[in-house]
């Protein structure tokens, strides 16, 4: 997700005279961690039972103003916000742009000039778990000769190339070369 901060450029002698995008941030930003924290105590998914943070919410690029000594114009956060298995994506984006929407509100400045959310990038629908339980377990017992906890997992870095090749879950690098020892087939 990308969100896009509104403020208005003033120089720093006369700070009052602009609005700090920056200061508009924080509420939103701690809105979403509060929802978070609210998130993980209501969500309820058996494979993710073992977790604490089990959708967590990750804003790992933040970009705003053009110069040290002006009032930040701008700010624009990039990052990610966790699902589980059986939320609806759209459904989600919805919560979440009405969640930074209400926050605005709250705010006289934001309320006249609205933060935008933009979603781009990598978005995945978190799977739905049916159906492949026997192939990911069969998938994990050929090569290591053993039976796996099944639990969730909350990143998808290479899995997506993986998925239609190798029917196990994902392990790490260390198990596809465990993999293509026991005979699976290689990566195309």
């Amino acid at each position: 997700m990308r969100l896009t901060v509104p403020g208005k450029s003033a120089h720093g002698a006369v700070r009052d005279e602009g609005v700090s995008a920056i200061e508009k941030f924080i509420p939103i930003f701690q809105d979403l961690l509060a929802w978070e924290a609210e998130r993980n105590r209501t969500l309820d998914h058996p494979l993710y039972a073992h977790l604490t943070n089990k959708a967590p919410f990750s804003i790992g690029v933040v970009r705003a103003g053009t110069w040290a000594s002006t009032v930040a114009e701008s700010l624009v956060a990039e990052g990610r916000l966790g699902l589980v298995p059986g939320e609806d994506v759209d459904e989600f984006r919805r919560a979440v742009e009405d969640r930074i929407s209400g926050v605005a509100w709250e705010d006289a400045w934001l309320r006249d000039h609205p933060p935008t959310v933009d979603w781009f990038g990598g978005q995945f629908a978190p799977g739905r778990d049916a159906g492949r339980r026997a192939d990911l377990a069969g998938g994990h017992r050929r090569p290591s000769g053993g039976n796996r906890r099944r639990a969730g997992h909350r990143r998808r870095p290479l899995w997506r190339r993986y998925a239609a090749v190798y029917p196990a879950r994902r392990d790490g690098l260390r198990d596809v070369w465990r993999w293509r020892r026991a005979g699976c087939p290689p990566y195309r």
